[in-house]
């Protein structure tokens, strides 16, 4: 009979296949979010960072799930060395909070509470830096929001950081009392605070505030030995060696050791069932995105397939109307040349009626190929409808474009496609009417095609066959 394995879950850890499943695009932002903060915790930086643009695409810009996860991001960029990358997005996101309090009349708790997290990340890192007086300015600010009760360690970390900064002793004094009493008297058994606790554990070790660091020991050792936390187990361990090899306790250290093995053990055997998880989460993301990027070349595709004419293959009257007024406003904008030409075949009904319409769709499709003999970068072609076909001209001289408006008809003459019933010719005849001028502030497109539409008509009137400019 086969074995049946049975992976242990940790407490609190989230299922990735589970995540996706969450209909609750919120909802399933804030898990992206706690997925990516453990995984930072465990130094799983690419699982975290994978995590937290997730999260991002979840959520509309600049809501509160999308600040707080560029947030959590400003933060690895901090634990990888870059404090300075830290402050500039820390910075970004202040200003969206700004505005945001600002727009609110009575700005929500959860709302000030994030925009405090922020603010004591921003002064952490300016402290790294040694940007002490702009670090003072946050300072001030944090306090100046009245943070409550629950982000007491934060606020008091960021007086302890601010103060020790600066060497004034006997406030980074004061505060570190405070910050040790709130532990002891409110902290000790809140695991969600244990992470906080562990980066002022590791501050106090590199600031040689052994004493300190000696009292924050003793006060978790036994809470966080006892938690399920296991990433908070193995920073606080890791804390608790590097203390011992300062103050030379080699029995300690030896003890220390062996139980952060024993910890590191438990997470690669625990780690089994989560490299599985992150396996299949990755796959189904890549499946997602590839079923994304399928998604959207084939919007891609429809959407052309939409804007272009299915018999000639050249963009319709709906391509026209989008491309047309992009390329006036560009020319109005840069007082440049403008041109549309509006033209026709010759006696196209007769050519329909001596040979048959699959031959007047021949007709067509053939004129269409002499018209993309002059496809430029500033020559938009498209058909206008029925046996008409409309050109604009951007940025081009009048002889430029009365070459390319001659250079159809030539293209015409070669192939030599039937027409007995024209008055014009044997064969297959255009008639073609331009209109040019440098667009002024209250011309629009629409009289353009009007006028060049006019100027057809006259040469229909008058010569067939031949091309009628009109300038202004």
């Amino acid at each position: 009979m086969e074995e049946e394995f049975s992976f242990h879950t940790p407490e609190g850890f989230i299922n990735f296949n589970e995540i996706s499943k969450i209909d609750d695009l919120t909802k399933r932002a804030y898990s992206y979010i706690k997925l990516g903060t453990d995984a930072l915790n465990c130094g799983e930086f690419t699982l975290s960072i994978d995590s937290f643009l997730e999260a991002l695409n979840c959520c509309k810009v600049n809501s509160l799930p999308y600040l707080i996860a560029q947030e959590r991001i400003s933060k690895q960029l901090q634990v990888l060395g870059h404090p300075d990358e830290c402050i500039k997005l820390n910075k970004q996101i202040e200003e969206v909070f700004v505005q945001k309090c600002n727009e609110a009349n009575a700005p929500s708790k959860e709302l000030i509470n994030n925009r405090i997290i922020n603010l004591c990340l921003m002064l952490d890192s300016l402290v790294r830096v040694k940007d002490f007086d702009t670090a003072k300015n946050i300072l001030d600010l944090i306090i100046e929001l009245s943070p409550d009760e629950s982000l007491s360690l934060y606020v008091i970390t960021a007086k302890v950081q601010y103060y020790g900064g600066i060497h004034d002793d006997d406030k980074e004094r004061y505060y570190l009392d405070l910050y040790i009493t709130k532990v002891k008297e409110t902290y000790i058994h809140d695991s969600q605070h244990y992470q906080k606790i562990n980066e002022m554990l590791t501050f106090l070790l590199m600031s040689k505030h052994f004493d300190r660091a000696k009292e924050l020991i003793d006060l978790l050792d036994d809470a966080i030995t006892h938690s399920n936390n296991q990433s908070c187990k193995l920073v606080f361990l890791t804390n608790k060696i590097a203390y011992d090899k300062e103050i030379g306790d080699t029995k300690q250290l030896n003890e220390d050791i062996l139980q952060f093995h024993f910890f590191v053990n438990l997470q690669i055997k625990n780690g089994i069932y989560d490299a599985y998880e992150n396996t299949k989460y990755r796959i189904n993301m890549s499946k997602i995105r590839n079923e994304q990027k399928r998604i959207h070349a084939e919007n891609i595709r429809l959407q052309k397939e939409a804007m272009t004419d299915s018999l000639v293959k050249l963009p319709n009257r709906g391509a026209l109307d989008i491309e047309g007024h992009k390329l006036f406003k560009k020319a109005k904008t840069t007082s440049t040349n403008f041109a549309v030409e509006i033209l026709d075949i010759d006696y196209f009904k007769q050519l329909n009626d001596t040979y048959g319409h699959q031959f007047g769709d021949k007709a067509l499709v053939a004129l269409s190929r002499c018209l993309k003999k002059i496809q430029h970068d500033n020559v938009f072609i498209s058909r206008y409808g029925g046996d008409e076909f409309c050109i604009l001209y951007f940025n081009l001289s009048a002889d430029k474009i009365k070459k390319f408006a001659k250079l159809i008809n030539i293209e015409l003459k070669k192939i030599k496609i039937p027409n007995n019933n024209s008055k014009v010719s044997p064969y297959l005849t255009i008639s073609q009417g331009i209109f040019i001028k440098v667009p002024s502030e209250k011309d629009n497109l629409w009289d353009f095609i009007k006028k060049a539409d006019s100027a057809l008509y006259d040469i229909k009137k008058t010569k067939r066959g031949s091309i009628k400019i009109r300038k202004l």
